[in-house]
């Protein structure tokens, strides 16, 4: 049992320090393969995962598939065993690649959940009204909307990577790539009145206020909650989260016009694969533009 969770352990660190993988990422690697070691020692201590075969991990999968699990989760799960073996197969702890050919499952395609222009008027209006710390919550807000950044990328965003005055801010994306965002006015004019307003030594924008915080800067988790709170107050909807803000910037983006390839680099994504999830948006205003401009058009 120890080689296994060795293979394991050396797996996660070099995602986290070859691969620069970020922590959420590595998280959830550790949980999937933990769970897929659990699954072997409660079948056999002897159980390695250098030293078993197909069967084993399509057992598994069979398994799991039982829980009620949706397909995207039993995909995610499928991909860090994947990515396992292949690293297995790097450092030449073992010759063949044994998930080769174990399919993922067919997902469906979902289109992302988005707010309304009307429902962002409306979200923006939250923090006056509710909020305990309004001019903190509205600048959150305006952050989300006007660049479409992750939540993990807003909570740690660095007082020096701010260029007010450009409306230019520098925020660390997945896989710890650093890339530009651009503020639009309203967001701007928000982080304007909060650095006027919140003044200390940290520095993080967001800072956390326990001085035991390892990270230094607000929590995840609860800036998670507070802002979906905020949804659930201005929508009524509260199948929404933080990350449908972002699939609001990029919807409309592309509802005003804004081309796919700028899409991609605006939200950061590493390919034109995850910008393509919105290209039912791109079709309804190709449809509205005929209408409007071609003789025929309805």
């Amino acid at each position: 049992m120890v080689k296994h969770r060795n293979y394991i352990k050396e797996f996660l660190d070099y995602l986290k320090i070859e691969r620069n993988f970020s922590d959420n990422t590595i998280r959830a690697y550790k949980s999937d393969l933990n769970n897929f070691s659990i699954f072997l020692k409660s079948y056999d201590e002897k159980l390695l995962v250098h030293l078993i075969d197909r069967s084993a991990i399509q057992f598994y999968l069979s398994k799991i598939s039982k829980s009620n699990i949706s397909s995207i989760t039993l995909s995610r799960k499928l991909a860090s065993i994947k990515s396992l073996y292949r690293y297995l197969v790097e450092q030449e702890i073992i010759e063949n690649n044994i998930t080769k050919g174990i399919s993922f499952p067919k997902t469906p395609k979902k289109i992302p959940a988005y707010l309304t222009e009307k429902e962002m008027a409306k979200l923006m209006e939250i923090p006056d009204i509710h909020s305990k710390n309004p001019v903190k919550d509205l600048l959150m807000l305006e952050l989300l909307y006007s660049t479409g950044m992750r939540i993990s990328e807003l909570v740690s965003i660095e007082k020096n990577k701010i260029r007010l005055e450009e409306g230019i801010i520098s925020v660390m994306g997945k896989g710890r790539i650093e890339r530009m965002v651009i503020l639009g006015s309203p967001a701007k004019n928000a982080l304007k009145k909060y650095m006027g307003v919140y003044i200390n030594n940290s520095k993080f924008l967001f800072p956390n206020e326990r001085k035991t915080s390892k990270t230094g800067h607000i929590c995840v988790r609860k800036t998670f909650n507070d802002i979906k709170k905020m949804l659930i107050l201005a929508t009524n909807n509260d199948g929404l989260s933080p990350h449908s803000i972002r699939h609001t910037t990029a919807t409309h983006l592309l509802e005003n016009g804004t081309d796919l390839l700028s899409v991609k680099e605006i939200m950061g994504h590493a390919s034109l694969k995850s910008t393509q999830i919105y290209t039912h948006v791109q079709k309804d205003y190709m449809r509205k533009v005929y209408n409007l401009a071609h003789p025929e058009g309805n």
